[in-house]
C-alpha cells in the first residue's frame, strides 16, 4: 500500500491517525473538485448534462461498493440525514420499539428517539468491554420490534457488528435491520446482500477519504414503496415538460429520497476516491489495515495499555481505543500531538484509526511516544 502514501499530502508533516474523525483527501480528490468546479466556472448551466451523467456514474460505483444496485441508492446530506430518512419513512404504531445498544455513535440514535412522541420506545442492549454480543441483541428483539438499528462498526472501540447473524433473524421476524456504516465502508468490504441489511447510511468523509457533505443511504429495493417520502421536492418526483403541471408522483427506485440539488461538487471527489479505492484492490486494503491494527493492539498490551474490543479478525475493523492505568487519555493524547502524531480522544480513550497510506513505522513510532509516557518513574 505504501505506493499510494504520495498521493495524501498530510502524511509529509503528521503521522496522521484519525480517520474515524476525519479522512485526508488524497491529491486525486482535489484534482477531481478542481477540476470540476473550472468546468463548472467556464461552462455554468451547459455543463449540467456531464454532471449530472458523473453523479449517476458515482451512484453506480457506490452501488458496487457494498454489494447493492444503483436503484437501490439515494445521495444524502449526511449519515442522519439517511437515518432520518428512515425515522420518518416508516408508519409507526403506539408501543412498537426498536433495538440498538449502549455504544452507538448519537447519529444512529436521535433520529429513533426523535419518534418518542409517537409512543415508540428505544431499548438499549448492554455491551462489554466495547463488544456487543449479536445474542443479546437477538434476545432483546420481541414481538414489538420493528426495527434494530446498529453501527456495522462501533465509532469508540471499533468493534464489527455480526450483521449476518443478527439480519438473518431479523428477516426472519419480519424486522428491520437498519446500519449506521460510516465506520466500516471504506475498510472492510461490504456486501449488503450477504449481511441480510435492509437500510444502511454513511457519509464520505471518514474512511472513504473524500470531502464532507456527500451522504449515501442504501434501501432494499423490496422495501422502497413500503417508506413514505417524508421531504418531496423536484427531484423526488417525476417532472413533464411543464414545471407548472404539479403532479405528486414519486420516482421510481431511491431517487424518490432526493428531494433537491445533490452535492455534485463533493460527488465528484467522491468518484476519484472510490476509483483510487478499486484501484488499490478493497479486498488489499482490509487486509493491509487489519494488519497494521493488529500489530499495533499488540504492541499496546506489551506497553501494559488495556484495548478495548476482541482480538479476532472478524470482529475489527480499522479502530483500536487504549487506555493506561496510570496515565490519563488526554495526557497521552497531548504528547502524541508533540510528536506529530494525530489520533482522537473518546470517553477518556485514545481512539486510533490508521488507514492504507499509514506505516507499520508510524504504528511504531506512536508505540514509541506511549511508552514514554507511561514508563514506571524510577525508584528514589
Amino acid at each position: 500500500m505504501n505506493r499510494y502514501r504520495a498521493l495524501f499530502p498530510v502524511t509529509s508533516e503528521y503521522a496522521y491517525m484519525d480517520n474515524a474523525a476525519a479522512g485526508p483527501p488524497s491529491t486525486r480528490v482535489i484534482e477531481a473538485v478542481h477540476s470540476f468546479l473550472t468546468k463548472r466556472s467556464q461552462l455554468g448551466s451547459l455543463y449540467m448534462d456531464d454532471a449530472r451523467a458523473m453523479c449517476e456514474r458515482t451512484r453506480t460505483k457506490v452501488a458496487t461498493l457494498i454489494g447493492a444496485s444503483a436503484e437501490e441508492i439515494a445521495y444524502t446530506k449526511n449519515t442522519p440525514d439517511g437515518l432520518n430518512i428512515i425515522a420518518n419513512g416508516l408508519r409507526w404504531s403506539r408501543g412498537d420499539n426498536v433495538v440498538t445498544t449502549d455504544i452507538e455513535f448519537p447519529a444512529n440514535i436521535y433520529p429513533w428517539m426523535n419518534l418518542r412522541d409517537f409512543g415508540v420506545e428505544l431499548k438499549f442492549v448492554r455491551s462489554q468491554n466495547g463488544v456487543v454480543d449479536p445474542d443479546d441483541v437477538i434476545a432483546a428483539i420481541d414481538d414489538r420490534t420493528r426495527l434494530v438499528a446498529l453501527s456495522w462498526v462501533e465509532f469508540h472501540g471499533g468493534h464489527r457488528n455480526d450483521l449476518k447473524k443478527i439480519g438473518a433473524v431479523c428477516r426472519a421476524r419480519d424486522v428491520f435491520l437498519c446500519v449506521d456504516a460510516i465506520q466500516g465502508v471504506g475498510v472492510v468490504r461490504c456486501d449488503v446482500r450477504a449481511m441480510n441489511v435492509d437500510f444502511l447510511a454513511f457519509s464520505s468523509q471518514k474512511w472513504l477519504l473524500a470531502p464532507h457533505g456527500v451522504g449515501i443511504l442504501y434501501v432494499r429495493r423490496e422495501l422502497i414503496d413500503r417508506l413514505r417520502v417524508a421531504a418531496a421536492g423536484q427531484t423526488s418526483v417525476q417532472l413533464g415538460a411543464n414545471y407548472l403541471d404539479y403532479k405528486l408522483e414519486c420516482k421510481s427506485g431511491a431517487l424518490r429520497f432526493e428531494p433537491g440539488y445533490i452535492n455534485q461538487v463533493g460527488i465528484s471527489g467522491l468518484e476519484a476516491s472510490i476509483d483510487l479505492f478499486n484501484e488499490a484492490g478493497t479486498a488489499a486494503i482490509e487486509e493491509y489495515i487489519l494488519g497494521i491494527t493488529r500489530h499495533l493492539r499488540s504492541g499496546l498490551k506489551d506497553l501494559g495499555c488495556s484495548v478495548l474490543g476482541s482480538e479476532a479478525d472478524q470482529d475489527r475493523a480499522g479502530v483500536v481505543s487504549f487506555q493506561h492505568s496510570r496515565v490519563a487519555a488526554r495526557d497521552i493524547n497531548a504528547e502524541l500531538r508533540k510528536a506529530k502524531v494525530v489520533v482522537s480522544e473518546r470517553e477518556g480513550f485514545i481512539r486510533v484509526s490508521p488507514h492504507f497510506y499509514n506505516t507499520t513505522e508510524e504504528i511504531d513510532q506512536l508505540l514509541r511516544v506511549v511508552a514514554s509516557k507511561t514508563a514506571a518513574p524510577a525508584a528514589a
